[in-house]
């Protein structure tokens, strides 16, 4: 199967129409349109219905086109991990990790792993789960920190710890005095600084006071954690935040949540295709030991 065509059959489907696409891929339209019937040859069964505007695809095209897209990206994936390995063009580690890890965990994590790598060029980009193992199934990533276990047999996940929420109050909050853990009830009117809705984090969190039956008061919804520890600090509120998240601050205090506190499952991920080597191992070795020592939680005044 020759690729070039497939990403050319591709192009048409996603642009609707021969003479878009072949702009697109920068050909004439009878090129594009005899690799479109080469094509068709090869596999045996036409793939676009001819004469109309835009362009339909046979149901033996539309098959095609939700396939071709992941044939194309695990030749990319071949192609980078081919010249990585023969010392190619692109030796840079490419690392997605989720943004609650990068200020805490992943940068405690790095300073060590750096000291004994310190040659390795590397990439890092936060991101949500989600997109992270989007990156990594295309090749644009080598490896990943998610909060949560991947479902596609493409990716290899190796489960690291699970990471505890923790309730996090200004200083002088009179919770911040109790010294048993704390009861989300007592939380719930107390006005949380919190992510907007549809992070995974608040999403989390959300389920836990919903299955008490509980809708906590929300005073302000931030994306970053350093913005909503900025505002548990000043006084705003309490929030209510992984571990690995808060790690290592001061200015707040940390308070264990009494109960079944919410949780999730930090692991690392990378492509099954892709050579594991020690540089990986390495890293994900460090995370791991820094995430886990996130765990045991400290008290900050």
């Amino acid at each position: 199967m020759n690729l070039l065509r497939l990403r050319s059959f591709l192009t048409l489907s996603e642009a609707g129409g021969f003479r878009r696409a072949a702009e697109l891929l920068g050909l004439s339209q009878p090129a594009l349109t005899r690799q479109i019937q080469v094509l068709e040859a090869e596999f045996g069964a036409p793939l676009v219905r001819r004469g109309r505007q835009p362009v339909t695809l046979t149901e033996a095209g539309r098959f095609l086109a939700q396939h071709a897209g992941r044939l194309l990206a695990e030749a990319a994936f071949l192609r980078q991990e081919v010249q990585r390995l023969d010392g190619g063009r692109d030796p840079t580690l490419c690392v997605g990790v989720l943004q609650s890890l990068l200020e805490g965990v992943f940068s405690t994590a790095l300073v060590g792993w750096r000291r004994d790598w310190p040659g390795v060029p590397l990439r890092v980009l936060g991101f949500r789960s989600e997109p992270i193992m989007a990156e990594i199934i295309d090749g644009r990533q080598h490896l990943g920190f998610v909060g949560t276990a991947p479902t596609d047999p493409r990716l290899v996940w190796r489960p690291m710890v699970e990471d505890v929420f923790v309730a996090v109050l200004p200083p002088h909050h009179r919770l911040a005095r109790e010294g048993a853990a704390l009861e989300l009830a007592a939380l719930a009117a107390e006005g949380l600084v919190l992510p907007p809705p549809g992070f995974g984090l608040r999403d989390t969190v959300d389920m836990a006071f919903a299955a008490l039956g509980l809708m906590p008061r929300v005073t302000a919804e931030l994306e970053g954690i350093g913005a909503i520890v900025a505002l548990v600090q000043a006084g705003l509120g309490p929030s209510v935040l992984p571990a690995s998240a808060v790690s290592g601050g001061a200015g707040f205090v940390l308070r264990q949540l009494a109960g079944l506190a919410p949780r999730r499952e930090l692991g690392a991920v990378w492509h099954a295709g892709r050579h594991h080597d020690a540089v990986l191992e390495a890293l994900v070795n460090a995370v791991q030991n820094a995430a886990t020592t996130a765990q045991i939680l400290p008290t900050y005044g």
